[in-house]
């Protein structure tokens, strides 16, 4: 069948960007009534910072075709125990984002994964939310339970393996409600967050099938002073200064109120000596240890527009671009952050 789409054995994001996407993207142009097929029989291994990019895919599929995405996964597959334990089957059926094979699953002598890795989803209705009239308050109320909840599912984990420290841990919380806040006011959409750590590192991964950056901002009525300040570049790397106006206004509201948010995660995980990605449509900013660490281009100044300008002279075709244009995105929202133990 032509709507079939046939995973590898292993699946990391550049794999399903360059991959998976372009095959769905394909599909969809031929035939736009008809979903596709996940096919998973030959997949062992899913990465970290894969999977809830995985379940907001099926999240935008199941959105695009009005009905539950088919996923077959192999009887013999060691992804088996991964897709019970972690949540991923359950959030799957509870959301009707994937179809899976019900004999296959009853069948697997699973075995349980460490308490702390699993997926994680916000709940995009909240008890009172509606009896609050002004935006504002309505946004902090959301905000402020999703603060608690992350404190509560990730705090743990986060600092399990004592590698990161305390303004990590506190940016990273901060960060993931405003993703998870900006998806429920945005565009009532489910966002989903995986964060593994083990004696090699820290991983974590947050994605949503929401309306994305710009959308979000005309909505509030904020400028994208990168892509008016860089217009002349064309569309070629809109999607890149919409993602470097989103930093700039959180470096602008860092300068003025020191707030925990996109801005200081990314700060403080390069310092960690850690990698930091932010994806939206096709485009992926990647700042790392490397390029990154001893900075001090935006020291006394009121913009990122230096900052900007670095990472454009840098971008190449090469695999070490700092700038990844893919061929094909889809909306939403993914971040990656990967820190790894610093050895004794």
């Amino acid at each position: 069948m032509d709507n079939i789409i046939i995973f590898d054995e292993k699946i990391s994001t550049y794999y399903f960007y360059n991959n998976i996407l372009r095959k769905s993207f394909e599909i969809y142009s031929l035939d736009r009534e008809t979903p596709p097929i996940l096919d998973m029989r030959k997949t062992q291994y899913i990465t970290p910072s894969a999977v809830p990019v995985i379940l907001s895919f099926g999240d935008y599929l199941r959105k695009l075709y009005k009905q539950p995405i088919e996923l077959l996964i192999g009887s013999e597959s060691s992804l088996l125990n991964f897709i019970i334990c972690s949540q991923f089957k359950s959030i799957s059926e509870k959301l009707q984002i994937f179809k899976i094979d019900k004999e296959i699953i009853e069948s697997w002598n699973y075995k349980e994964l460490r308490d702390l890795h699993k997926i994680s989803y916000t709940n995009i209705h909240y008890t009172d939310v509606d009896r609050i009239k002004n935006p504002v308050k309505k946004r902090d109320y959301i905000y402020d339970c999703l603060v608690d909840k992350s404190k509560a599912v990730y705090g743990k984990i986060l600092q399990d393996t004592h590698q990161l420290p305390i303004n990590i841990i506190d940016a990273t919380i901060s960060s993931i409600a405003e993703i998870e806040t900006n998806s429920i006011i945005y565009s009532n959409s489910y966002s989903f967050t995986y964060v593994a750590s083990d004696k090699y590192g820290t991983n974590i991964s947050i994605a949503d099938s929401g309306v994305g950056f710009e959308r979000s901002f005309i909505k509030e009525k904020r400028k994208l002073n990168m892509v008016e300040k860089y217009q002349k570049l064309g569309p070629k790397f809109h999607n890149y200064l919409v993602i470097m106006s989103v930093l700039n206004y959180s470096y602008e509201k860092h300068l003025k109120d020191k707030r925990a948010d996109l801005w200081t995660l990314m700060t403080n995980v390069v310092k960690c000596n850690g990698i930091f990605k932010i994806q939206y449509g096709n485009t992926q900013v990647i700042f790392s240890q490397n390029s990154c660490k001893n900075c001090k281009r935006n020291e006394g100044k009121k913009d990122i527009s230096s900052c900007v300008s670095c990472l454009l002279e840098r971008q190449s075709e090469d695999s070490y671009s700092p700038i990844k244009l893919f061929g094909v995105g889809f909306q939403g929202v993914r971040i990656e952050i990967a820190v790894d133990k610093e050895e004794d």
